[in-house]
């Protein structure tokens, strides 16, 4: 039976043009093309796409304190001339404050946001370290073939290690010296100290007998313009310079566990002169703020015991001075150094440590970095080989021209590190920079002063010993 719908059906049937089977195929063969014209280009997006993502430089974030100073400037350079050799990595430098870095760099590496590269202060290393905030350098180095302990200074090195472990690369060795105005002591009369070195003179004493006829009143209104010597006697990043030359210690040998050395008879006499340069002969200021060294670079001292930062200091001061350097005066015991160790760490849980490893190798070994390094910050390299180098470009440069009392510094057998590799530094320090401002202001006697701070340290160690 024929129904309307069916007949309405039909007739729209054979309303339809007649198509033959070879036009059927023709369109099926153009709808296959365009569909698989579509699907290629979509693959040719995709896979630009996944081109494009592969080619995107890995980043390595150096975060630092700060993008201004002498380093900073170097790092800079060097990370430049790094990329245009390696344009699959890039540097992205951020800083924080420096009174905020180490809290803002702990608060990240906890978060998960870790930077691949930090710079903080070596005596820093220990606490970071300890609370599981670094990575073993030696990890990267030995997976690359690379034998640290033959390339760098053996202290530099025993210095970065924590337990054991290489938590730090070092990039820098920094003795220190005596920094003095040329003018001043031809215009006092007094014999320079590189001179009185060079006859074996220059010791505690003749340094003293030195700045009393250094130190001025220039004007004569009773206070004085012109310190013979300028020193923090008060910063633990200082004072070692006096308590290594009398024979002393901050610690007991041979830590863990750590014990105070505070109430020996070397750190006294060493405290003791100090307290007499400031006090009784009035040849160098009160202690103000980390370090004096502003007073010389402004010509208000004719001596200061620095590392070599203060070359680049002065350098970028363009101090209008003639100004060289000698070694440390003889103590009671020895005339070594203090050697300050700059280094690069690699925080826990970075994205890219091994690009980060790439930076610092090449930082550590490449003579074009260290060339920069050294020319810009005034600084010898880590790499020990670099040491002639080092010598070479300072003395281009011109200032100081016994650049070279600064190798004797670096490598004297009784130079040790600025300050001992322990736990609490920055606890440790708070504790004794109190005492002995007490002690310089006369409202304690030194032993007194000494011997609270020696009590107090111990404290702080019974509790890292015990929990270690």
């Amino acid at each position: 039976m024929t129904t309307a719908s069916n007949l309405k059906g039909r007739n729209n049937l054979d309303r339809q043009p007649h198509i033959k089977e070879g036009e059927i195929d023709m369109q099926h063969r153009r709808r296959t093309f365009g569909l698989m014209a579509a699907l290629t280009i979509t693959l040719l997006v995709a896979v630009q796409g996944l081109s494009l993502a592969q080619n995107s430089p890995i980043e390595v974030e150096f975060f630092r304190e700060e993008l201004t100073s002498d380093t900073a400037v170097a790092h800079l350079r060097i990370a430049a001339l790094f990329m245009e050799e390696n344009p699959d990595i890039k540097i992205k430098f951020t800083v924080a404050s420096s009174s905020n870095y180490t809290a803002a760099l702990t608060t990240r590496i906890i978060a998960g946001e870790a930077p691949e590269i930090s710079n903080l202060v070596g005596t820093l290393v220990p606490e970071f370290a300890e609370k599981g905030l670094l990575q073993d350098i030696n990890v990267y180095a030995e997976k690359n073939g690379v034998v640290l302990d033959r390339l760098l200074l053996p202290m530099a090195i025993d210095y970065g290690k924590w337990r054991g472990v290489l938590y730090a690369a070092p990039v820098m060795v920094q003795p220190f010296a005596t920094y003095f105005n040329v003018a001043f002591f031809e215009e006092a009369g007094v014999a320079s100290p590189i001179i009185q070195a060079r006859s074996g003179n220059w010791n505690w004493d003749t340094m003293a007998n030195a700045a009393r006829h250094l130190t001025r009143d220039l004007n004569g209104d009773g206070a004085i313009d012109r310190w013979g010597v300028a020193h923090g006697a008060a910063a633990t990043s200082r004072v070692n310079v006096f308590i290594n030359t009398a024979g002393g210690s901050f610690i007991q040998p041979n830590p863990p566990p750590f014990r105070s050395a505070l109430n020996t008879p070397e750190v006294l006499k060493a405290f003791e002169f100090l307290n007499r340069m400031i006090n009784e002969w009035r040849v160098m200021p009160p202690p103000h703020g980390r370090t004096n060294a502003t007073r010389f670079e402004t010509g208000n001292s004719s001596m200061t015991f620095e590392g070599p930062w203060q070359i680049g200091t002065n350098r970028v001061n363009r101090l209008a001075y003639e100004w060289d350097v000698a070694p440390i005066p003889r103590g009671p015991d020895n005339d070594g150094s203090n050697i300050h160790i700059g280094s690069l760490q690699m925080p826990l849980g970075s994205k890219n440590p091994d690009a980060a490893w790439k930076y610092i190798h090449f930082v550590l070994t490449d003579p074009r970095a260290a060339d920069i390094y050294m020319r810009v910050t005034g600084r010898p390299h880590a790499n020990l080989a670099f040491l002639p180098q080092y010598f070479r470009i300072q003395e281009e440069e011109g200032n100081p021209k016994n650049v070279r009392v600064l190798g004797d510094m670096l490598m004297h057998p009784r130079s040790v590190p600025m300050i001992p590799s322990w736990p609490a530094q920055t606890e440790l320090a708070a504790v004794l920079e109190s005492r002995l401002k007490a002690a310089y202001e006369g409202k304690l006697a030194m032993a007194i002063a000494l011997q609270l701070a020696h009590e107090e340290w111990n404290v702080i160690f019974d509790n890292f010993n015990k929990q270690n």
